[in-house]
């Protein structure tokens, strides 16, 4: 797994390049100016994504080369941010793997070095990209759907499926093959909860928490 450094030097989450178009991703509350852009703001206001169609990008008056990040062309590929998690990166890329993925893009938030090290060790054998994802850390809210927004534009026309997943979220296929998973336009997820922490349910369509 290679290592990558966004820009953050321009007081975005990055510039990225993909399929002819730039793709500006920031916090909804640090808005910028983008020359000849089209702004996306996310349902949620966590997210501001500019599109321009070209490589280089003038940002608070500023030119930029945006940054272009190579994708394997696979059918599943996985994104997580995670942080200080070397021992828990392995099995959980380990196991997508064996069911058919084929590409992750780890996003580490604010590790300090030596566990920024460690989970470079861990991940050396797995395809895909380690990102030091330096913005605020939570595995919830802004910065979360930052990297998110950020996995789906630099995949975009290279995968398949992209799976957003945290690190103690596994994909279970109980009956059928992953190409029966990820060829449908439409597929459903439906969530099992191990542990005391949920709700009982017979049904779990309910989108109710099951624990077992």
């Amino acid at each position: 797994m290679r290592v990558e450094t966004p820009l953050s030097i321009y007081g975005v989450n990055d510039i990225v390049y993909k399929s002819g178009i730039s793709y500006v991703i920031t916090n909804y509350n640090n808005p910028v100016v983008v020359d000849n852009s089209t702004e996306i703001v996310c349902p949620h206001k966590y997210t501001r994504l500019y599109k321009v169609n070209d490589r280089y990008v003038t940002i608070n008056g500023t030119r930029v080369k945006a940054n272009e990040y190579h994708v394997n062309t696979c059918k599943l590929a996985l994104t997580t941010m995670e942080r200080g998690s070397a021992r828990w990166i392995t099995n959980w890329c380990a196991y997508h793997q064996h069911i058919g993925a084929d590409f992750f893009l780890i996003y580490d938030n604010n590790s300090t070095d030596e566990e920024f090290e460690q989970i470079v060790e861990a991940t050396r054998s797995i395809p895909g990209i380690l990102f030091r994802w330096t913005f605020p850390y939570t595995y919830g809210g802004s910065p979360q759907f930052e990297q998110q927004t950020h996995a789906i534009c630099i995949s975009k026309h290279s995968v398949q499926r992209l799976a957003l997943l945290d690190l103690d979220e596994y994909i279970v296929i109980e009956n059928g093959t992953l190409d029966e998973l990820i060829t449908p336009p439409l597929v459903y997820v439906f969530w099992l909860w191990v542990g005391e922490g949920g709700i009982d349910s017979s049904d779990p369509r309910d989108y109710t928490r099951t624990k077992r």
